[in-house]
Parts: C-alpha cells; sequence; structure tokens
C-alpha cells in the first residue's frame, strides 16, 4: 500500500467523522423545546402556595385583593369582610393542578391576539393579571390569563402567559370559571338565621308614608296579633302570616363600608325593626332606602329599590332549665345533657352572627318585602256601606170636595149677541181696567163672525171653559148664572140614561137662526 493510499484514506475518516459531528449536532438543536414546559407539565409546579397570603386579581376597570389574616381569607376592598373560601380553594386548585396542552413561542407582540391586551377597555380583550405575594411583600409568581382556548383545543381551556417566561404562550386544560373582579362574588354568604319570632315592632321614623306597628304571639304555633288595634280596621291574616318565616334564610347583595353607607342611603327614610325570638335572641334592624342611582358617580352603586342595613344582634340565654315535676334521675340528666347541649350551639350562633354587626350590608327588596310594610298594610280600615233608606211611598191624596166655581169646565156654547159697536163693560163700574188698559198687555183678537148656516162646534168652544179667571170675570153677572145652570144640568144629566142623555144633547139644526155662537175671545160682553 502507498503512502499517497493511505493518506487519501485518512482524510476520508476525517470527513466522515466531520459530516456525523454536524448532523448530530444539527439535529440535538432541532429538537430542543421553545418553551420551559411541555405538554402535559402543571403549569404552577414552582408555586410556594403555602408562603403566598396575599393574591391580586386586575381586570380592565376592577381590581380585587384577597388576603389571609391569620387563618381567614378577607376581601379588602368590601372592608375587609370574609372571603368566600371555598371558591378561593376551587380557583387555587384549578391553577396549581392545570397541565399544558399546547406551548408556543410568542412574545408580547402576540398579546392582542391571545386576549392578554393590557390596554383593552373590555374585559374579554384584556384578559386577567393574577399575582401571588408572600407576607413580606415578595412577587412569588405572576400568570396572566387570556382567551378560551376552545377554538383549537376540543377539550377547552384558556390561554395563559408566565411573567417568568415572557416569550412563550401555554394552552391549559381547566377553563378557570372561578375567576372574576366582582368582589360580590367573593364574599362568603352566611348570614343571619332569624328563627321562632315571638314578637315584631316596626318604627319608620321620620317616614310619615308609613305607620308604626308591633305583633306578637305567646307561642310559636299561635298566629301573631297586632297589639293596640282600632275596631275601625280589619286584619289582613296573609299578610301576618307571612311575617313568622321572616329572615328566616335571607341573602345580602353586598357589603360596603360605614362612609359609603352613609353616602347611599336616604337621610330623612332610616327604619327600624327589632325582632324577639323565643330562644331569647333580639335582632335591631336599622336601614334606609337606597339613592336613586347617580349616572355621573363613578364608583358603581347597588340598584335602586335596594336598602342599606347595619344590623345589632344581642340574646339572654337561660343559664339554667326548667325542671319538670317527678322527673326520674335518668329523665333529668337527659334532660340536662339536652339542655347543655342546646345552649352551647345558641352561644356559637349569637358570636357568629355578632360578627355580622361590623358591617353594613344592601339588602334587596324582596328579603325585607315582608317586614317593611306599615300598619296599613296589616290592618285596612274598614270602609262601612251607607244604609239605604227605604223608599217610602207617599199616600195618595183624597178626593177633593167639588168647588163652588170650578176652574175649567167644558160647557155648550152660549149665544151672546155681537153688539154693533162696543160698550163700556160692566166690569168698568166695579174699578177695573178699561178696555184700552186691556189691550195695552192682551193682545188684540179679531171677532168671529157669525154663520147662520155653520153648526156651533164644540171643539171650538171647548177651549172657554179652560180661558183664565180674569176672562170669566169679564162675563157678564146674568151670562156667569146662565154658565153656573148649564154646569149643573150638565152634572144632573150624567145620572140619566146614556139613551136619553144622548138624544137631549144632540144639536137643533132645524132653525139655524137659533144656532148657539161661540163666546167671543177677545170683545167684553155687555
Amino acid at each position: 500500500m502507498s503512502k499517497r493510499f493511505v493518506i487519501i484514506l485518512w482524510s476520508l475518516v476525517a470527513v466522515l467523522a466531520l459530516l456525523t459531528f454536524i448532523v448530530k449536532a444539527t439535529s440535538g438543536k432541532g429538537s430542543e423545546s421553545p418553551t420551559q414546559l411541555e405538554a402535559g407539565a402543571v403549569l404552577l409546579q414552582k408555586l410556594p402556595l403555602a408562603d403566598v397570603t396575599t393574591i391580586a386579581i386586575e381586570g380592565a376597570h376592577e381590581t380585587l385583593t384577597l388576603r389571609k389574616d391569620e387563618n381567614q381569607w378577607s376581601v379588602a376592598e368590601r372592608d375587609g369582610y370574609e372571603a368566600d373560601f371555598a371558591k378561593l380553594a376551587r380557583l387555587l386548585r384549578s391553577l396549581t393542578e392545570a397541565k399544558v396542552t399546547q406551548s408556543r413561542a410568542a412574545g408580547t407582540a402576540f398579546n392582542a391576539r391571545f386576549g392578554m391586551d393590557g390596554e383593552a377597555a373590555n374585559q374579554e380583550d384584556h384578559g386577567y393579571q393574577i399575582s401571588f405575594r408572600s407576607g413580606d411583600g415578595k412577587d412569588l409568581e405572576t400568570i396572566f390569563v387570556g382567551k378560551s382556548a376552545a377554538g383549537e383545543n376540543a377539550s377547552g381551556g384558556r390561554y395563559v402567559r408566565l411573567a417568568s417566561e415572557p416569550e412563550a404562550v401555554y394552552a391549559i386544560n381547566d377553563t378557570l370559571s372561578d375567576l372574576t373582579v366582582d368582589a360580590t362574588q367573593w364574599l362568603a354568604s352566611d348570614f343571619i338565621q332569624v328563627e321562632g319570632i315571638k314578637s315584631i315592632a316596626f318604627t319608620p321614623g321620620e317616614d310619615d308614608t308609613m305607620e308604626a306597628w308591633s305583633v306578637s304571639r305567646p307561642d310559636a304555633d299561635s298566629d301573631f296579633q297586632i297589639a293596640d288595634l282600632s275596631p275601625t280596621r280589619e286584619v289582613q291574616e296573609d299578610q301576618l302570616s307571612r311575617l313568622k318565616n321572616a329572615l328566616s334564610a335571607p341573602q345580602f347583595e353586598d357589603v360596603v363600608s360605614a362612609e359609603k353607607a352613609t353616602q347611599i342611603r336616604e337621610p330623612n327614610k332610616q327604619r327600624q325593626l327589632v325582632i324577639n325570638t323565643f330562644d331569647g335572641f333580639q335582632y335591631t334592624l336599622d336601614y334606609s332606602p337606597l339613592k336613586a342611582a347617580n349616572a355621573d358617580s363613578e364608583a358603581s352603586t347597588p340598584q335602586a329599590g335596594d336598602f342599606v342595613v347595619k344590623l345589632k344582634v344581642s340574646a339572654e340565654l337561660p343559664s339554667e332549665r326548667e325542671k319538670a315535676e317527678e322527673e326520674s334521675e335518668e329523665e333529668a340528666k337527659a334532660a340536662d345533657e339536652a339542655f347543655a347541649t342546646r345552649r352551647q350551639e345558641l352561644e356559637e350562633k349569637l358570636a357568629r352572627e355578632q360578627a355580622f354587626t361590623k358591617h353594613h350590608y344592601t339588602l334587596a327588596d324582596y328579603t325585607l318585602s315582608a317586614l317593611n310594610v306599615g300598619l296599613g298594610s296589616l290592618a285596612k280600615p274598614v270602609v262601612k256601606s251607607e244604609a239605604i233608606a227605604p223608599t217610602v211611598t207617599p199616600a195618595q191624596p183624597g178626593p177633593l170636595a167639588p168647588a163652588e166655581e170650578p176652574a175649567s169646565v167644558t160647557t155648550p156654547p152660549i149665544q151672546v149677541p155681537a153688539p154693533d159697536s162696543p160698550a163700556p163693560g160692566l166690569d168698568q163700574e166695579a174699578g177695573e181696567p178699561s178696555e184700552e188698559e186691556e189691550d195695552s198687555s192682551l193682545p188684540p183678537q179679531p171677532r168671529p163672525e157669525a154663520d147662520d148656516d155653520q153648526e156651533p162646534s164644540t171643539e171650538e168652544s171647548a177651549p172657554q171653559a179652560d180661558a183664565p179667571r180674569d176672562l170669566l170675570e169679564e162675563i157678564a153677572d146674568e151670562d156667569i148664572r146662565q154658565i153656573v145652570e148649564q154646569v149643573r144640568n150638565e152634572e144632573a144629566s150624567q145620572d140619566q140614561d146614556p139613551a136619553e142623555r144622548e138624544e137631549k144633547e144632540k144639536p137643533d139644526t132645524g132653525n139655524p137662526e137659533e144656532a148657539e155662537t161661540p163666546l167671543p175671545n177677545a170683545e167684553k160682553s155687555e
């Protein structure tokens, strides 16, 4: 083998070794993950959860701060009110147990795409920032939570980014449904429970739109009775029955500080409820309606129609039980144990409910609907219907005695000769007005012309009997006597046989010269 061949052979070996190194180096670099966490890894595996004392959740417009004091978590934005520990535990479990389903290398320039834009005005695009701090204020971890990842992963989840790894975005397998910055959703829901109401007293204060009232009952099986009820009022039993279970399981809407409570309530409508129970508890509720919502206010105001309430809770618990007569030793021992157990329960209840007296609460209308009423709702005024007077039928008047001179009669026509010229009437001699004076008040009427061939008309003469009395007075005395005589004859003829009366009343047409003519109206008789 020549020397030249050996050199070529070693050169090839060197080239192959170099190529092998390059290939291995290149393939190793390509297999490296661009993020620190791979699929299946726990998201917050390095978080020292035991050292966390403060959790701050920042949203688009609000920030929520949860603090741990001794063994209790509280909501800083709600006057240090106790937080809902069950809700907090669920959120921490979701964060610490969430696993990565996808990882992407994406810098902060892609924040808007994943719903983590800190400059966005709406919550969906802004996302949440969760910061974990220790007791000395040290930042332990910060995580950004964005939009839902359900569009790319059938299992759902959320996009998140760790502050310690700003160039990576992860999709996790949990939706973090408990995550919110609404402080009212983080408040512990425990509240007072009023059981076995014995009496209630309502005072409207300066609110003159409502009347004060008080009710009581001797035992839990009886109905309430309204004290000093006027007999002019009628009890509304359905309204009274609602008082038995009032505030048995109430819920508050929000917790506010004393300063804010003064700002949002109506100052001149403060009311009070004092409730006593058969267990010796006394609940005092001083409350007022909220002011109407102010659109210009920056802070969110509870809905109009709610009430702001301050509580007082006290109790007078018996120290000894009332012993029954002739009870055995075993019965007395069992009764003493039951009494001691019940007393301990009431003492714990008192301590728990007295903790609620440190804060101001807002309650919805329906929570106080049975209690926030005036006396008029429990006992309405009785409306007495007016008695209807009986209808009295007036007695019918008896028959009147016949007048000597009837005012209205129907007589046959009387023949009166018409004078050629008017003569002074007899009435002028008696001091009656003259013809000229008569004409000034009565309209002139034409003198009727006699017709020898025309029968007198009864219908035309009938109205003369109804003429006013002043016309009758103008008739001569002789004519009046004739009229009276004819009236008497007519009354006598009514007792005759109808056939005879008809024959007698038949007019005589044989002598037209003697036909009777109607009595003139306008001319005076001589």
